[in-house]
């Protein structure tokens, strides 16, 4: 019974001692997760609402030719979107402008350092 208990603390001193199997079993254990790894309860999701049917849906598998057939028959929700990530490209462009100026030493005018 001795040499089975020396035998597995030896077995675990082994693994210890291997980096990648203890990545590995952190992984399997859940260890190595943090907050990081989900979405920030600030973060807003800005979705576009699309009527469609049980027989009108995008593909599951990747198909360009359907993808565009769908999206072409709704160009009004494909500028709704494209509008949307254009207003938030500004703000990013305005915020970058900004910091830019900032970090230059440049006089910054309000309006852009309200935003940030």
């Amino acid at each position: 019974m001795k040499g089975m208990s020396q035998q597995m603390n030896d077995m675990r001193k082994s693994m210890q001692e291997d980096k990648q199997l203890g990545v590995l079993m952190a992984g399997l254990r859940g260890s190595n997760m943090d907050e990081s790894d989900f979405v920030d309860d600030s973060v807003v999701m800005q979705l576009v609402e699309v009527a469609h049917d049980d027989n009108d849906q995008l593909p599951l598998a990747y198909d360009p030719i359907s993808i565009a057939a769908f999206w072409g028959r709704r160009p009004v929700a494909v500028i709704r979107r494209a509008l949307q990530l254009l207003g938030k490209l500004h703000i990013c462009v305005s915020c970058c402008h900004t910091l830019t100026c900032i970090a230059a030493g440049h006089r910054v005018r309000p309006k852009l350092q309200n935003i940030l």
